[in-house]
């Protein structure tokens, strides 16, 4: 996960976002996991839980098939929760980070990415 580059008063070429997209490294040919509505549901709680026991108080806007998945139920599964908020302090950021970490470590099944804020490579400040 990694935080927002970008400024307001920068822009940004498609080959230089094209640069920022994450690259595939050895070990990364594994199946994506498939996450339905309810494992969703309680790993983001858990990540709440561990953020408030940890006096944070951050909010994140999930998109794409986690929307779908949970609100929407327009699919069973996904295989993350893609989020974006472009105004973290570095202290809620690590936060976040650490929290995700944390539900992991309880359920494999969630993989290491299954939290992550890859859209701000697609999601314009304007």
């Amino acid at each position: 996960m990694g935080q927002s580059w970008s400024g307001r008063n920068r822009r940004r070429n498609a080959k230089s976002l094209a640069e920022l997209a994450p690259r595939k490294t050895p070990g990364q040919e594994a199946p994506l996991p498939n996450l339905n509505r309810n494992t969703l549901l309680g790993a983001l709680q858990n990540v709440a839980e561990s953020i408030n026991k940890r006096k944070g108080d951050i909010t994140v806007i999930a998109v794409g098939g986690a929307v779908n998945t949970i609100y929407l139920q327009s699919r069973d599964a996904t295989h993350d929760v893609d989020f974006f908020n472009d105004y973290l302090t570095p202290a809620d950021f690590e936060n976040l980070v650490h929290s995700a970490r944390e539900v992991v470590k309880c359920d494999r099944s969630l993989g290491e990415e299954w939290f992550n804020n890859r859209t701000i490579l697609f999601i314009s400040n304007d």
